[in-house]
């Protein structure tokens, strides 16, 4: 299955510089394409292609989540509506949440 990419991804993928990719597709070594002005390589030809090195093998998690246990502390904008001690379950209703965080901002400074 053919894989078509701009030379620089092929320079990348197979560790060459761009130069080298050009003269390859010059010497028919590497097959090649101009599809809409640009000109296209087939990083392979026979095969499909492995997926590219990535530089970070473990990726960080992007968000904490928290529950009302994992802080009791909470500032009283920050506490959830229709929270109690009796129940689990909680709601959350957007329209309390948004004016505690009105009551929160700063004004512009002069």
């Amino acid at each position: 299955m053919s894989c078509w990419v701009v030379p620089s991804v092929a320079a990348e993928m197979w560790g060459l510089s761009i130069n080298q990719i050009l003269e390859r597709v010059r010497d028919g070594q590497v097959p090649s394409k101009l599809e809409m002005g640009f000109l296209m390589v087939d990083v392979a030809p026979g095969s499909t292609a492995e997926a590219p090195r990535t530089f970070r093998k473990d990726r960080p998690p992007t968000y904490v989540t928290l529950s009302p246990q994992d802080d009791p502390e909470l500032s009283p904008a920050m506490t959830l509506a229709g929270t109690d001690d009796e129940s689990d379950s909680f709601c959350i209703d957007w329209r309390q949440k948004r004016m505690a965080a009105s009551l929160m901002r700063r004004r512009p400074a002069a």
